[in-house]
């Protein structure tokens, strides 16, 4: 039988093996002593955890620019015609910078049509064009040159004004067409003054 001395401190150290057998004078007893020159093993130093690395940043993102979608703005306004019909309508264009406004102008006004219909007179109300014509503009402010019909323009030098309404129709790619709409008031051309006859 091995016995092996594992003290807890340094120093003289006694103990008594006692071993229980068959044999008579059982338990057998020895004594046992021993010198320690050092305490037990140091334990090793538990390992400090290591520091978490801080996380990567992410990748930035690259969000797409959507262009804004193009867009005519009317205003209310009373138009001087010339002699010919012409005319020049103010408006503004919403866009981009590098896009540009394209589309179509229409002026109109209500005309009231009496029609016999078993032996009573009806009316109704359609909208007849005054002026129409395509347009492509840079953004910002701009003027939109039309001219008047000629039946209409000869209706306005008797009346000298008429109310139309205008509608702008943007077109758009991809999406329906942007329409605004504005009142504006046709003023007839100048009259030409008479010369006076001097006597």
């Amino acid at each position: 039988m091995q016995v092996q001395l594992a003290p807890g401190s340094a120093g003289q150290k006694s103990a008594t093996l006692k071993v229980s057998d068959d044999a008579p004078n059982s338990p057998q007893s020895a004594a046992l002593s021993g010198s320690a020159t050092s305490g037990p093993a140091p334990s090793p130093p538990t390992p400090s955890p290591s520091p978490t690395p801080p996380p990567a940043p992410a990748p930035p993102v690259n969000v797409p620019l959507v262009p804004t979608p193009a867009s005519t703005l009317l205003r209310s306004a009373a138009v001087r015609v010339d002699a010919n019909g012409g005319f020049a309508l103010p408006v503004r264009c919403e866009a981009d910078a590098g896009a540009h406004c394209e589309g179509t102008l229409t002026l109109t006004t209500p005309k009231a049509i009496k029609k016999k219909k078993r032996g009573k007179r009806a009316a109704r109300v359609r909208q007849e064009q005054v002026a129409a014509g395509r347009f492509s503009l840079s953004p910002g402010r701009g003027t939109i040159r039309l001219r008047v019909t000629r039946g209409w323009l000869a209706r306005l030098k008797r009346t000298r004004r008429l109310a139309t309404t205008a509608t702008a129709l943007t077109r758009r790619t991809g999406a329906a067409a942007a329409r605004d709409t504005a009142r504006v008031v046709l003023l007839a051309p100048e009259r030409k003054k008479k010369k006076s006859k001097r006597r």
